[in-house]
């Protein structure tokens, strides 16, 4: 059996020479033992980037489509690996990897929607390395756990040296592969609210799989009885940057899942999204398979309630 294909950022990004070189340019690596001395590094190194897991960096690095001056590897900070549940938020450290959420018994019981998600996000080698901080902060499009960190309502504490703030993450993103984070700034938690009991589900269409997604619904619902009590949507692909779905939502709250509900949802959802044109789908066929996305997720939504009944 051949491999899989290792998956592509999805959207327009600065062109690499058809000779680019696979080597990075030169740069200063240091790997700072504790968060004030990161801090401190990427405060008096405006041209400096940090190293999480480094499956989007490294590709960057090696097409040299950022020539970072200063490289700071967050690898040995033990404080951005913590996993932490209180009464109303489940914190997740910005250097836990994928593979880690996936297994642990309380994010599947109180954040569910990220290992639902998770299923969907490359392959295994890159969730044994790749960081829940580092795919948020990367800023793709088309990032699934993007998705699903806006569904459940998430916020990221982002820490500089300087001080810090939390970002909700539906207002991280300025565009593609941008954020709202300052030069110096990092993501250290991400605050996740707890949703026991919700039923959640993420549905994503790509060409093959470990593709680029095309589309990707993630949701995360409370019902009273057959009444959607509370409901988020996360939009990713179907827009120059993740989306919170507000309108399409809207639609869905209070109201039970019957197919003029779904009809009313998918109304509001194309007046939400925006598809932009990239060399992995065009925009004019994101926007014919967006409704497919927000139909096939909430019908998994159904599904996964019904086998909560059982």
């Amino acid at each position: 059996m051949s491999p899989r294909r290792r998956p592509q950022p999805c959207d327009v990004r600065p062109p690499v020479e058809q000779e680019a070189p696979v080597i990075p340019a030169e740069f200063r690596y240091v790997r700072p033992a504790t968060l004030a001395d990161a801090l401190r590094l990427l405060r008096d190194e405006p041209d400096a980037r940090p190293l999480a897991g480094g499956q989007s960096l490294l590709t960057l690095l090696k097409t040299r489509v950022v020539r970072p001056a200063l490289v700071v590897d967050l690898g040995a900070l033990t404080e951005l690996r913590e996993l932490r549940r209180d009464d109303d938020t489940f914190t997740v450290g910005a250097m836990v990897t994928m593979a880690t959420l996936a297994r642990d018994d309380a994010v599947r019981e109180s954040a569910s929607i990220l290992p639902r998600t998770l299923t969907h996000v490359a392959d295994v080698q890159v969730r044994n390395r790749g960081t829940l901080g580092g795919s948020l902060a990367y800023g793709d499009p088309a990032g699934d756990l993007a998705g699903a960190a806006i569904a459940a309502g998430a916020s990221v504490r982002v820490v500089s040296a300087d001080g810090e703030r939390v970002v909700p993450v539906a207002e991280l993103y300025a565009g593609p592969f941008a954020t709202v984070l300052a030069p110096g700034e990092l993501v250290a938690e991400i605050l996740v609210p707890r949703h026991d009991g919700a039923r959640t589900a993420y549905h994503a269409i790509a060409r093959r799989p470990a593709d680029p997604t095309l589309a990707g619904v993630a949701v995360v619902a409370r019902f009273d009885g057959d009444t959607v009590a509370d409901v988020g949507l996360g939009l990713v692909g179907l827009a120059d940057r993740p989306l919170a779905a507000v309108t399409t939502a809207g639609a869905l709250r209070g109201n039970a899942l019957t197919p003029d509900t779904v009809a009313a949802a998918v109304t509001a959802l194309a007046g939400e999204i925006a598809p932009v044109d990239s060399t992995a789908g065009s925009a004019r066929y994101r926007r014919a398979i967006a409704p497919a996305a927000l139909e096939r997720a909430l019908r998994d939504v159904e599904q996964d309630r019904e086998m909560a009944k059982a």
